[in-house]
């Protein structure tokens, strides 16, 4: 997939233009305050129908106009040359550089070699926006009525001095990146979120209503409450695992990427924290460990080290021996619910839901060290 034509008018700094990119790679360069980071962000909105910077819609239409319209097409589908290079028969040929090269020929670019044969398919993406009225999206001309419909249409990795934050700045940073992530890649993902985000909305309304009751009008909004809870618990349960799946996936790259970087120094762990099923740990999976990702790093001399480390002391205790007396047995529903009854109390009184997946966070730890507060 590439872009082929990105057409803008009067959008921010850009009164009118038209770009049309190349199969390969594209460098837009230029000086300070030019545009160059407004191509990109109409490119994000493309694909996400919202820009990156936390910023308000009204802003991105030019100066002095009423309204601003952004139009993309671009090529689904994949060159024949570039699938045979990501064979496994690639670079196994036998020919001598003499036959394999013939003298003054170019270098052969193998996204424009497979671009003219393979099976490729334009798409069209257009988005208004108005000043006064309701931003309008399209895709192919189909006017898109949901969000969940256009997500994952047009898929893109954007990497901008913003992302920073992800680090630096609170939970809801890091919650609003791992939720645009998998909005991308999973719709299921995209229905369950809203509706977990509707149900608490709800939540919370009833709990400034409960508030403000006495008698038994209070006594029938409890009742009520009660299945909010239910209905609470089973979306946000479902937030939590995607997340939780998501967050596991990503530490394994993550783990293997900054060993590599770091020459073997550093071993960084990314974690899931939920304070429902457990806080500053990925639900349903372990932390990272080392020895789980390290065989494509280390030589096999530090592998043989870690696995002869982890069988001393190894425990041979059976699952119910190594069960500490009194653990819970209890479900992860039936947690949850517990949960929420221990703090309806204090949720009635904030007029706000004090737990669930709308409070969790993601840990970034180097040797036990919370980057998120130490790293620079």
């Amino acid at each position: 997939m590439y872009i082929k034509t990105l057409k803008l008018k009067n959008y921010r700094n850009y009164e009118e233009i038209e770009v049309n990119f190349d199969p390969n790679i594209n460098i837009i360069y230029g000086n300070n305050a030019e545009g160059k980071t407004n191509l990109l962000e109409s490119i994000y909105m493309c694909s996400t129908s919202k820009s990156h910077r936390n910023t308000k819609e009204n802003d991105i239409i030019n100066f002095n106009k009423d309204e601003s319209h952004i139009k993309l097409i671009f090529c689904r589908g994949k060159s024949n040359v570039v699938d045979d290079i990501l064979s496994a028969n690639v670079g196994e040929s036998t020919a001598s550089p003499k036959e394999s090269q013939p003298v003054g020929a170019d270098i052969i670019r193998p996204q424009y070699v497979g671009a003219s044969t393979a099976s490729t398919k334009n798409e069209v993406i257009d988005i208004q926006l108005n000043k006064d009225s309701k931003k309008g999206v399209a895709k192919n001309g189909i006017k898109v009525e949901k969000l969940s419909e256009f997500l994952g249409f047009f898929n893109v990795i954007m990497f901008a001095p913003e992302d920073l934050n992800i680090i630096k700045d609170g939970p809801a940073v890091r919650r609003k990146f791992l939720d645009i992530e998998l909005s991308q890649t999973d719709k299921i993902y995209v229905n369950i979120i809203q509706n977990y985000n509707k149900t608490l909305n709800q939540r919370n309304a009833l709990l400034k209503d409960i508030y403000k009751t006495t008698g038994n009008n209070r006594y029938d909004l409890l009742q009520i409450l009660d299945t909010y809870d239910e209905q609470l618990v089973n979306y946000g349960l479902e937030v939590i695992k995607k997340r939780s799946e998501n967050i596991k996936t990503l530490a394994e790259k993550i783990y293997k990427i900054h060993l590599l970087i770091s020459d073997n120094k550093e071993k960084l762990i990314v974690g899931y924290e939920n304070d429902i099923l457990g806080a500053s740990e990925p639900v349903g999976a372990d932390i990272i460990r080392p020895q789980n990702v390290v065989d494509d790093i280390l030589s096999s001399q530090v592998k043989e080290k870690i696995e002869n480390n982890n069988s001393v002391g190894a425990s041979t205790a059976s699952p119910k021996e190594s069960q500490p007396v009194g653990a819970s047995t209890a479900s992860p529903k039936e947690t949850y619910l517990k949960k929420l009854q221990e703090t309806r109390d204090l949720d009635i009184k904030n007029q706000y839901t004090m737990i669930g997946p709308h409070r969790d966070d993601i840990s970034f730890k180097v040797e036990d060290k919370d980057i998120r507060k130490f790293g620079s």
